[in-house]
Order: structure tokens, then sequence, then C-alpha cells
């Protein structure tokens, strides 16, 4: 885990209230934001590929030697879809 200090640019995953200005989560939780990531980006991260996740395991029950066919992978979500598959599977 990185240090944090005040003042850091910060981003975390919440299990409610994330559209809040001001959220409490457990500090195992909390992420440094890369320099070279924008606040909106940083903002939207967590959200598609919490999303990403939930829809192929949790949902669709994706294991290991299935397919998946991404359609009209534009947006975050399909974008991260993808990226949550290849990072598991790269092959």
């Amino acid at each position: 885990m990185e240090e944090t200090a005040i003042g850091d640019r910060v981003m975390a995953f919440v299990n409610y209230n994330a559209w809040a200005e001001v959220v409490c989560t457990p500090v195992e939780f909390v992420y440094k934001i890369p320099e070279d990531m924008s606040f909106s980006e940083a903002a939207a991260f967590p959200m598609n590929f919490v999303t990403a996740y939930m829809m192929l395991f949790e949902v669709a029950n994706l294991r290991e030697g299935m397919s998946v066919l991404i359609h009209s992978a534009g947006g975050g979500v399909p974008r991260s879809s993808y990226a949550v598959c290849t990072l598991q599977h790269p092959n």
C-alpha cells in the first residue's frame, strides 16, 4: 500500500455514496492517482472497472475457458471489460 498524505490526489473504491463530495472508506481502498491521469479519468476508473468485473464474473459467471464477445466496445465499461478479460487470461 502506497502511503498517502493530505493534499495527495487519490481515488477510492466505495460501497455507497460514490457521487457525494465527501465519503469515508477504508484506507486499503484508496489509491494515489497517477500523475498522467486526470481527475475525470480517475473518477471513471473505479466505476468502469467494477461494473465490468461484476458483469463478467458475478452476473455472467465467466470462468476459464469461456469466450467473451464485447459488442460496441467504444465506451468505458466495454473497454474496461476487454482489459479485465485480457488481464485475467492474456491468451
